[in-house]
């Protein structure tokens, strides 16, 4: 499976290369052609924040901020922590296996990391279909 992501990637890259917009090939093209001008890059200068965005980011970003996203971020935080902890598990072991850079990174873990993490894994699947929670002091 990896090296057919590998395979696609050179693609991708032997694609992008050759693509009209892309700045080294037109600048690969007119040297095919011999023309001696020079290429010049169009990049428009950065506008200021209008009257709206200053007031948003300024006034009511903070009080967003504090008021909403940060309670809620903490609640999603606990949540997930409680959770973590009833199954015995790690944040690491949500990750899906099937991810191809997920897939390389387990291959390359030592035995008894990848051991322990599949132990892991085993402990909550079952716990979660007996519907079981671990004791507070069973949590490793």
């Amino acid at each position: 499976m990896a090296v057919f992501h590998k395979e696609i990637a050179k693609y991708f890259a032997k694609y992008a290369a050759n693509a009209p917009g892309n700045p080294t090939a037109i600048a690969a093209a007119a040297a095919k052609s011999g023309s001696s001008s020079q290429l010049m890059c169009f990049t428009p200068a950065a506008q200021p924040p209008s009257r709206v965005r200053s007031f948003l980011e300024d006034f009511l970003a903070p009080v967003w901020y504090r008021f909403f996203r940060g309670p809620l971020d903490r609640w999603n935080q606990a949540a997930v922590g409680k959770y973590l902890r009833e199954h015995g598990l790690m944040y690491d072991d949500l990750y899906s296996d099937k991810e191809p850079v997920i897939e390389r990174a387990l291959s390359l873990l030592p035995e008894d990391l990848a051991v322990g993490r599949y132990r892991r894994i085993m402990r909550a699947t079952h716990l979660n279909h007996i519907r079981l929670y671990l004791p507070p002091y069973g949590n490793i």
